[in-house]
């Protein structure tokens, strides 16, 4: 996996980090040349986009995703890998802030992601160490413990979510060796290697008919593009004839493209041109 430092994301350092120290081998994908003819221009090689071109390309559209830096080389291969139900925020904070219904709804999208996520591990036989051995919150005092349990509460009285339980400090120190209080374990919890998922992503969007450009540029050029697509990773003088975009840039490329901001995944049909 080699890497340009002077591209997008290059400040982040992520050659240094543990997931590319272990990645599995992966191909470079050529810098865009010429013209794109596509049905559909992702833009974006992190996992949103690489799912997105992934699925649109099942559907038999014709996909061309272009990156700025290197696949992979941003939140979505450097992240814990964690695959806990629900969202950071637990059950109780969803109640607070959006009410029960809308909790419940923004949980069970949260797990349906989760689902969608172990189903692409296993239809593309994807190689990232996924081990599904549970998560666990330990509680180090009695008002933790407290918190724990109303949790645990109310993921089954609200979220209908039940593959969860309190357990004592005998039973969380058999799982782990630290005294804790006793702690909260649900059994759906897991972690995978972050850039191996998304590396997986990228061979098999790629066997299923994707153009993959890397090194393209964070900021767009002087491209002449159709209405669906504004030239994100386009050079000086090249054109995008595309059906549709979907525009998947991460939050680091959103704070850098004030445009990109309240939309990091967006589609807008139309006829081919």
């Amino acid at each position: 996996m080699g890497f340009n430092s002077g591209v997008f994301n290059s400040g982040l350092d992520i050659g240094k980090s543990y997931y590319v120290a272990t990645a599995n081998p992966a191909p470079d994908h050529p810098a865009l040349q010429g013209d794109i003819d596509a049905d559909l221009v992702v833009v974006g090689g992190g996992c949103t986009g690489l799912s997105a071109a992934l699925h649109a390309a099942e559907r038999g559209l014709k996909v061309v995703l272009l990156e700025g830096g290197k696949v992979g080389w941003g939140a979505s291969g450097r992240n814990g890998g964690q695959i806990i139900p629900g969202l950071r925020k637990g059950a109780k904070g969803l109640v607070k802030v959006f009410g029960r219904e809308r909790a419940r709804a923004l949980f069970d999208l949260a797990l349906e992601a989760r689902g969608l996520v172990l189903d692409l591990i296993e239809c593309h036989a994807i190689d990232c160490d996924l081990r599904l051995t549970g998560h666990l919150a330990g509680a180090v005092n009695g008002s933790d413990l407290r918190d724990l349990e109303e949790e645990v509460e109310c993921l089954a009285s609200v979220m209908n979510f039940h593959d969860v339980e309190v357990l004592s400090a005998e039973q969380a120190r058999a799982m782990v060796n630290t005294p804790y209080h006793g702690a909260m374990y649900e059994k759906l919890g897991g972690h995978m290697h972050p850039l191996n998922y998304t590396l997986g992503l990228a061979r098999a969007a790629a066997a299923a008919g994707v153009t993959i450009h890397e090194f393209g540029g964070a900021a767009a050029g002087a491209g002449t593009c159709c209405p669906g697509f504004d030239g994100q990773g386009l050079g000086p003088g090249q054109a995008c004839r595309a059906g549709g975009r979907c525009a998947a840039p991460g939050a680091r490329a959103a704070r850098q493209q004030p445009h990109h901001a309240g939309r990091q995944l967006h589609r807008r049909d139309r006829a081919a041109g």
